[in-house]
C-alpha cells in the first residue's frame, strides 16, 4: 500500500483506490444483511443494480494478519482502472491511500485490508461519499493550496481544495445515511474488526 498525507482541510478526507465508479441514481440507505451480489455485508444499494459495501474477511483476530474486512463494489462501478472516493467527514484530516492488488469475483471487486485501509471509520462518520469517473494521477501542494491531479476526457487537470474536489467532472454523491448502524452490526458479527479498531489497525 502506498500512503501519503496532505495539508489538513476544512471538511474533506479523500482516498484514491485502484478502480473506478460510474453514474449513481437514487439510493436507499446503508443496511446490514445479505446482498444478492456482495453477500453478507454492510452496504448501500445504488438503485441501478450496483452497490458498495464492507464485509467480514476474517472473523478470528490475529495481529499477524491484517485483512479482516473487505471493501466491495459491484463490477459495474469500475472506471478505467480508477476508483476515486472523496469523504465529507466531520474531521479536518485529509489523507491519500492507494490500495493495490484487488480481488475480483464474478460480480464484484474487493479490497481486503484492515479497518483503516478499508475506511471503516470514515464511512461511519462521514456525511457523504463523493466519486467521479476520472483517472487519479497524483496529489500535491502549491501556493494556491492542496490539489489532486487527474485525467478526464484526455486532458490532465487539477482540482484545488474542498470546493474543487466536490466539483470534479460528473461527480456523484453517495449517501452514507445508516452506515454507522449497519457497520456496528457488521462489527458485532465479525469480532476481528472490533479488535482491529481497538488496536488502531496494528499501528
Amino acid at each position: 500500500m502506498k500512503t501519503g498525507t496532505m495539508r489538513p482541510g476544512r471538511h474533506l478526507l479523500y482516498a484514491a483506490v485502484a478502480f473506478g465508479l460510474l453514474a449513481l441514481p437514487a439510493q436507499a440507505e446503508w443496511t446490514y444483511g445479505l446482498h444478492p451480489v456482495l453477500g453478507l455485508s454492510a452496504h448501500i444499494d445504488l438503485g441501478d443494480g450496483n452497490a458498495i459495501g464492507l464485509a467480514c474477511n476474517r472473523r478470528e483476530y490475529n495481529p499477524m494478519y491484517d485483512a479482516f474486512v473487505s471493501l466491495r463494489v459491484t463490477n459495474g462501478l469500475l472506471h478505467e482502472g480508477m476508483f476515486l472516493v472523496v469523504f465529507d467527514p466531520p474531521s479536518g484530516i485529509r489523507q491519500f491511500s492507494q490500495i493495490e492488488r484487488p480481488r475480483q469475483t464474478a460480480g464484484y471487486t474487493e479490497w481486503p485490508g484492515n479497518s483503516c485501509e478499508t475506511y471503516v471509520t470514515e464511512i461511519q462518520q462521514s456525511g457523504e461519499l463523493v466519486t467521479a469517473p476520472v483517472i487519479f494521477r497524483s496529489f500535491g501542494d502549491t501556493d494556491d493550496g492542496s490539489f489532486i491531479e487527474y485525467e478526464y476526457g484526455g486532458a490532465t487537470l487539477r482540482a484545488f481544495g474542498d470546493d474543487g474536489y466536490r466539483a470534479l467532472p460528473e461527480a456523484r454523491r453517495i449517501s452514507l445515511r445508516g452506515s454507522s448502524n449497519a457497520i456496528r452490526q457488521l462489527i458485532a458479527a465479525c469480532p476481528s474488526i472490533r479488535l482491529d479498531i481497538e488496536n488502531n489497525c496494528g499501528i
